[in-house]
C-alpha cells in the first residue's frame, strides 16, 4: 500500500492473466475510520468493476468501497502514459484533479515508495523503474530504462542460477506472486542484498507477459542476519566446547528451575540416573518433599550460595550414592533463577570407603598390636592396642624404626635376617622379645607381611604382635598347678593317715592325763606330747590349705568380732613401725562365711600391707553397712541389689600402678621377690570372698596407698556361738550312738571316751557293718561316720541308713575327705563335720550339739536383709 499524506491511499492492484495490474486510489478523509468521501462517484459512474483483494480484518472489502464510490482504479499503463481520466477516475475526482495534475501526483507517489517500483519483461528489460532505483542499484532511472539495460546483468554471478531457476519454477506453476532475496552488483561493483517481490502477469496462452515488482534494500537486515548467524555459530561453538568440557569432567550435570524441575542434563547424568528432564529432582532422590532437609539444591535456592551434600538416587540400576554440588544461576537483580547441580557417582568410593572403614575399625579394635612401616622400615602407623601393650603413644613411634623395641635377647644379625626375608616379599612369623616403654620385657608372637602396590613394588610392611607373655606364664602356672595337684593329692593322703594317727595320740594322751592328776612330772610329759601333736595338727592343716583342700564351714558370724579377735595378731605381724587401727561400725548385720577363711583374708591383706610399707605407715580395718545406689549397680551389674556388710582394709604403702591393679588377683602374679611371696595371697583372698558370696574392689594409686573394699550380704539372724565357747559347756548323755571307724585305735578311743560320758556306743569297723547294726537297733539316736572307710564310705552309709531310719542325725569325721560331703570343699547343706585330729572333749561337745538339734542342717538358711 502506498500512503499519500493527508490525501489518498494508493494500493498496488495485483494483475491477472486477462488484465494487467493497476493502482487503487482511496481518499483519506474521515469516513467511519476509512474516510467519508462524499464527492467520490458511486457505482456505474465510469469506474471499472472488478474483484479486488481482501481488505484488512474488520474493514470493508474493496468491492464494497467501489460500490459506495469511495475508490477507483488506474491501470499502470495509463499512469505511465499520463492518461489520467481514461475511464478510470470518477467524475468527482476528475473535477478535483485535472489532467496533468493527476499524472504528476501518481508519479510522485510511485517515486516516494520506500523501494524501487518497476515493471520487468521476459527479456530482462525494464519498462519502468521508480526513483529508488538509483539508491538501490546506483543507476539512474534513465539508465535503467535505456535500451540494453538488462536486470540479469545486475544479479550477482553466484546467485544468478538460483534466481533464474526460481523464476522458471514460478512460471511453470503459474504462480501469481514470486518473492526472492538475492544479491545484485551496484554500478560501482559493490554487492547489494535486495528483496524482490513480483506480481506475475501472464498472457492468454499462459506465457509470462511482464512482472510488476517492488525491490527493497535489505542490506541492514542481512547484516543483522549475518551478525546473528555469526553469534549463533559462536554460541554453538561455545556450547560445543562447553559440552566437551562437561563431558571431559566426567560428572553428571543438571539444571533445575525453582520448581526443582530438571530442565537440562548432560549425557553423563543420563547414563547415571536415566533421562530425567522434565521430572522433579526430589522424585528420584527418595524424598517426598522438595524441601528435603540437607538437600543442596534447596539450600542454594534459599541463600544463593554453593552447597555440597551426599545423597542417594533411585535409578534403573538400583540405589546410587552421589555427591551433589549445587551452584546458583542469578538474574541481573541477583535472584536465583536456576541451580546447576554437579553430580558425582560415589557409590564405588563409598563402598571402598566402607571396606576401608571396616578394615580400619578392625585394626583399630584389634587385640593385637599393629604397626605399619614404609619400605625403609620407618613407622607410619600404630593402633591403640600397640599403645596398650607396648606403652608408647602413636606420636612417640611414628617416624622411628621398629628396632627401638628390641629386648636385647636377639642381636642385630637376627633382625637383619628377618628384614632381608621380608624385603624379598616373604612372610615371616616368629617369637620376639620386646621391651616396653617402662622397660619391662614381653614375649610376642610377631608376623611381618610385605604390602605391594599395583605394580608389584613393596611399599609397606605390616607388623602384628600378640603379647604371649601371660600365656607363657600361664603355661608355667599350669605346670606348677599340675605339680601342686600332685602335691595336694600326696598331702591329702598323708593328712588322712597322719591325722588318724594324731587323733589317737591326742585322744589317748588326754585320757591318760585325766587318770594321772597328781603326778606333775607325768602330766608335764603328757602336756608336751599334746603340744607336739597340736603342732603336727597345725602342720597338716597348713599343708591342706596350701593345696586348697581344706573343707570350709560357713556360719553366721559377727565381722566386728572377727576383726577384734585378730587385732592383736595383726599388730604383732605388722611390726612396731606400722600403726594398726580399726574403725568398726556398731550394729552391723551378721554375715555367713567360714571363720577361718575370713581370718585368712584379713591376715593375707595385713601381710601385703606390711610388705608395702617397708618404712612404716598406717594400716586401717573398717566395717560398715552399704546399700548400693542405682548408679553403682549400673556400673557393677553383676552385683545384686540388697544390703551389704562392708569390710575395708587400707594402707599408706607404695600403691599399685594400673598394670599391677589389672593383674593383682591373678594367681601367681606378684611384684615381690621370690623369697617374699608366691603370688597366691590376693588370688586366695579373691577366691575366698567370692566363695562366701561377697564382692571385692581394689583402689590404689602409686605413692598413696591401697584400699580393698569387700561387701558381704547381711543376714537377719544373730551370730552363732563360737566352737570354743560351746565346748566349755560339754555334757554327756544316755543316748545310743552308732560309731563307724576303720582305724582301730581311733575306734577304741572314741568308744572309751563316749562311754565315760554315759553314752551307749555300737561300734562298726566298716560301712556295711554300720548299716547292719543300724537296721538291728532302732534305739540308735545318731551316727558317727568316718568319711573314708573300706567297703562303703560314710556318705553312702548314711544314705542307706536314711532309707530305714529317715532323719537320723550324723556327724562325719575325716583326716582328709573326698567330695562326698562337700562341693569344692564347701560342706553340703545339712552336713555336720568334725575334722581329724580331734580330742575326746571336742568330740563329746559336737555330739551333744547334734543330739540337741543345734547342728547346721536343723536350721533354715538365713535370709538376706
Amino acid at each position: 500500500m502506498i500512503v499519500v499524506p493527508n490525501s489518498l491511499w494508493m494500493i498496488p492492484r495485483p494483475g491477472s492473466t486477462r488484465r494487467p495490474g493497476g493502482m487503487i486510489i482511496m481518499h483519506r478523509r474521515r469516513y467511519g475510520g476509512w474516510g467519508n468521501l462524499k464527492d467520490l462517484p458511486g457505482p456505474g459512474s465510469g469506474s471499472r468493476e472488478r474483484t479486488c483483494m481482501p481488505s484488512p480484518a474488520g474493514l470493508p472489502t474493496l468491492n464494497e468501497l467501489k460500490f459506495r464510490g469511495i475508490i477507483s482504479e488506474i491501470p499502470f499503463d495509463d499512469v505511465r502514459r499520463g492518461v489520467v481520466l481514461k475511464s478510470a477516475v470518477s467524475t468527482g475526482l476528475s473535477r478535483r484533479l485535472a489532467g496533468g495534475e493527476l499524472q504528476r501526483l501518481l508519479l510522485s507517489l510511485l517515486d516516494n515508495v520506500p523501494g524501487m517500483v518497476y515493471r520487468g519483461h521476459p527479456d530482462w528489460t525494464l519498462s519502468f523503474a521508480g526513483a529508488e532505483v538509483e539508491r538501490i542499484t546506483g543507476y539512474t532511472q534513465e539508465e535503467a530504462s535505456a535500451a540494453g539495460f538488462l536486470w540479469r546483468n545486475l544479479i550477482h554471478p553466484d546467485d544468478f542460477e538460483g534466481v533464474r531457476e526460481s523464476i522458471r519454477f514460478a512460471v511453470r506453476r503459474r504462480d501469481p506472486v514470486l518473492r526472492m532475496e538475492y544479491r545484485i552488483l551496484r554500478k560501482g561493483g559493490a554487492a547489494q542484498w535486495i528483496s524482490d517481490r513480483r506480481q506475475m502477469v501472464y498472457k492468454e496462452d499462459g506465457r509470462l507477459e511482464h512482472v510488476d515488482g517492488l525491490v527493497l534494500d535489505i542490506m541492514d537486515q542481512k547484516k543483522i542476519e549475518t551478525d546473528l548467524r555469526a553469534a549463533l555459530e559462536r554460541e554453538e561453538g561455545e556450547r560445543a566446547r562447553s559440552e566437551a568440557i562437561i563431558a571431559g569432567i566426567g560428572d553428571g550435570i543438571s539444571i533445575q528451575n525453582p520448581d526443582r524441575v530438571i530442565t537440562y542434563q548432560n549425557r553423563i547424568l543420563s547414563e547415571m540416573i536415566g533421562k530425567r528432564e522434565g521430572s522433579r529432582c526430589h522424585n528420584f532422590h527418595g524424598c517426598l518433599s522438595r524441601e528435603r532437609i540437607g538437600c543442596p539444591v534447596t539450600a542454594t535456592f534459599a541463600d544463593g550460595k554453593i552447597h555440597t551434600a551426599e545423597t542417594e538416587a533411585i535409578t534403573d540400576r538400583g540405589l546410587v550414592q552421589a555427591e551433589v554440588t549445587a551452584s546458583p544461576l542469578k538474574d541481573p537483580r541477583g535472584n536465583v533463577v536456576s541451580v546447576i547441580s554437579i553430580v558425582r557417582d560415589i557409590t564405588g568410593r563409598k563402598r571402598a570407603e566402607e571396606e576401608l572403614r571396616r578394615l580400619a575399625t578392625a585394626v583399630e579394635q584389634a587385640a593385637d598390636a599393629v604397626i605399619v612401616t614404609d619400605s625403609d622400615w620407618v613407622i607410619r602407623y600404630s593402633n591403640p592396642a600397640f599403645e596398650r601393650i607396648m606403652g608408647y603413644r602413636k606420636e612417640e613411634v611414628v617416624g622411628k624404626s621398629p628396632y627401638m623395641f628390641s629386648g636385647g635377647e636377639q642381636d642385630s644379625r637376627f633382625y637383619a635376617a628377618i628384614a632381608s626375608k621380608a624385603m624379598n616379599g616373604e612372610y615371616w612369623k616368629g617369637r620376639l622379645t620386646n621391651r616396653r616403654k617402662d622397660g619391662t620385657l614381653l614375649t610376642a608372637d610377631t608376623s611381618i607381611t610385605p604390602v605391594r602396590d599395583a605394580d608389584g613394588k613393596i611399599v609397606n610392611f605390616v607388623i602384628a604382635k600378640r603379647d604371649i607373655t601371660r600365656e607363657i606364664v600361664l603355661e608355667k602356672q599350669v605346670q606348677t598347678a599340675q605339680r601342686m595337684e600332685a602335691v595336694g593329692t600326696l598331702a591329702g593322703g598323708i593328712a588322712h593317715d597322719f591325722n588318724n594317727a594324731l587323733t589317737g595320740i591326742i585322744g589317748f594322751a588326754e585320757l591318760l592325763r585325766l587318770r594321772i592328776p597328781d603326778d606333775a612330772k607325768v602330766r608335764g610329759d603328757l602336756d608336751e606330747i599334746l603340744r607336739c601333736a597340736e603342732r603336727a595338727s597345725t602342720l597338716t592343716r597348713q599343708l591342706l590349705a596350701f593345696a586348697r583342700r581344706q573343707v570350709i564351714e560357713p556360719v553366721r558370724l559377727s565381722l566386728n568380732a572377727v576383726v577384734m579377735e585378730l587385732l592383736r595378731l595383726m599388730k604383732k605381724v605388722s611390726g612396731e613401725q606400722i600403726e594398726v587401727c580399726t574403725n568398726l561400725a556398731e550394729g552391723i548385720p551378721s554375715i555367713v562365711a567360714d571363720r577361718g577363711q575370713l581370718e585368712q583374708v584379713m591376715m593375707n591383706l595385713c601381710l601385703n600391707s606390711r610388705d608395702a610399707m617397708a618404712k612404716g605407715g598406717r594400716f586401717v580395718v573398717s566395717t560398715g553397712v552399704m546399700t548400693p545406689s542405682e548408679d553403682f549397680l549400673r556400673r557393677n551389674p553383676f552385683m545384686p541389689h540388697g544390703r551389704y556388710v562392708a569390710l575395708e582394709v587400707s594402707d599408706t604403702g607404695c600403691g599399685m600402678d594400673e598394670t599391677t591393679r589389672e593383674r593383682a588377683f591373678e594367681p601367681y602374679f606378684t611384684t615381690k621377690t621370690p623369697d617374699k611371696g608366691t603370688g597366691l595371697g590376693l588370688s586366695m583372698v579373691y577366691g575366698i570372698v567370692k566363695q562366701n558370696r561377697g564382692f571385692i574392689f581394689l583402689e590404689s594409686t602409686p605413692g598413696e596407698g591401697t584400699t580393698f573394699r569387700m561387701y558381704f550380704p547381711g543376714v537377719e539372724a544373730a551370730p552363732e556361738e563360737s566352737r570354743e565357747n560351746a565346748a566349755a559347756a560339754v555334757r554327756g548323755g544316755n543316748e545310743t550312738i552308732l560309731l563307724a571307724e576303720d582305724e582301730e585305735a581311733i575306734r577304741n578311743l572314741a568308744v572309751r571316751s563316749l562311754r565315760e560320758q554315759g553314752y551307749t556306743v555300737l561300734a562298726a569297723a566298716d560301712g556295711e557293718e554300720a548299716v547292719a547294726i543300724a537296721g538291728a537297733h532302732p534305739e540308735i539316736s545318731m551316727a558317727i561316720l568316718d568319711v573314708m572307710m573300706p567297703r562303703m564310705g560314710g556318705k553312702d552309709v548314711l544314705d542307706a541308713i536314711h532309707r530305714i531310719r529317715p532323719g537320723l542325725p550324723a556327724l562325719f569325721t575325716s583326716g582328709y575327705s573326698t567330695d562326698q560331703i562337700h562341693e569344692s570343699f564347701v560342706l553340703l547343706p545339712g552336713i555336720e563335720f568334725l575334722p581329724k585330729p580331734y580330742s575326746p572333749a571336742s568330740l563329746a561337745g559336737r555330739i551333744r550339739s547334734v543330739l540337741d538339734g543345734k547342728f547346721r542342717g536343723s536350721e533354715p538358711p538365713p535370709s538376706a536383709l
